[in-house]
């Protein structure tokens, strides 16, 4: 069961843009605020159109495919992955300053990274909303 071609290459494109996008901010951790600024406004632009992207996936694919019973693990495994973004994507905006660690770590970053493998698969602030 394939995603339609259109449907398909829009993920393709959203997980390159959030993929790019992320890394680009990574790489420029100590880098001009200005470009830092622009490149964090882009990803959370992808984020949105990502989750849209999930959503008509759900809706459809997901869905017949779990009644179908095809490819269980690799499709629970995706969207386990992708929750798992979303949540430390929310905890990086709505969490305290005190928690930010446990989101931004190093050790965080290279997981966040993985998500184009999985999209494959199945062919900032504190809470008194100060900038980090």
């Amino acid at each position: 069961m394939r995603l339609e071609r259109g449907l398909r290459w829009s993920i393709y494109t959203i997980v390159a843009a959030l993929f790019a996008t992320g890394v680009a901010w990574w790489v420029l951790d100590e880098g001009p605020s200005t470009a830092r600024l622009y490149l964090i406004a882009a990803h959370g632009l992808a984020a949105m159109a990502f989750l849209v992207a999930l959503g008509a996936i759900l809706v459809g694919h997901v869905r017949e495919g779990w009644r179908r019973r095809l490819n269980r693990a690799s499709g629970t495994l995706a969207l386990t992955i992708a929750g798992l973004l979303i949540l430390t994507a929310f905890g990086l905006y709505y969490v305290c300053e005190a928690w930010h660690p446990l989101f931004t770590s190093s050790s965080a970053s290279p997981g966040r990274s993985c998500l184009p493998l999985t999209s494959c698969s199945d062919d900032a602030h504190d809470c008194g909303r100060r900038p980090c």
